[in-house]
């Protein structure tokens, strides 16, 4: 889909495009989203799973921050404001340039599309890092509790 789905759907968005609504890309956007984060939330449990078969507990909780927490931190310093800022400028809540805005990111926190704050803490499109890296702290008890007490060497698929 060209830029981003949600650009052409009927919805509020960031950005829009003035041709919005086509029922291709709003049918295409609602079955992928049945489908498609549940799968990268399922592959990302099962790679838990066999990521602690190697770990320990504390072994497993640093590699997630630097995995997720890393690139989550990033986005929210540097990769959402200019989406922030264009939504301002093409809302009409901001006249100026990228430096001049960029201070004000730290105003308020971002809860919803044209709202007043701009601080996006869980890094809009980035929502997801946040959410398994809270799901990696939160199951671990259960992941630990299911480690096999003799890790077994796993076998290449034939």
């Amino acid at each position: 889909m060209p830029l981003h789905h949600n650009f052409f759907r009927p919805w509020a968005w960031h950005v829009k495009n003035n041709q919005t609504d086509p029922v291709y890309i709003t049918a295409i956007s609602l079955f992928m989203s049945a489908w498609l984060m549940p799968i990268f939330f399922a592959v990302s449990g099962i790679n838990s799973y066999y990521a602690l078969q190697k770990r320990t507990g504390s072994q497993y909780m640093m590699e997630r921050l630097a995995r997720l927490g890393i690139p989550l931190l990033f986005g929210v310093m540097v990769l959402t404001p200019p989406q922030i800022y264009m939504e301002r400028v093409s809302h009409g809540q901001f006249t100026g340039s990228f430096f001049n805005w960029y201070p004000h990111y730290f105003d308020g926190v971002y809860l919803d599309i044209g709202g007043s704050g701009n601080f996006a803490f869980v890094g809009l499109h980035l929502w997801y890092l946040l959410v398994l890296l809270v799901f990696s702290f939160i199951t671990l008890p259960v992941f630990m509790r299911k480690k096999p007490s003799v890790t077994k060497e796993l076998k290449p698929f034939r």
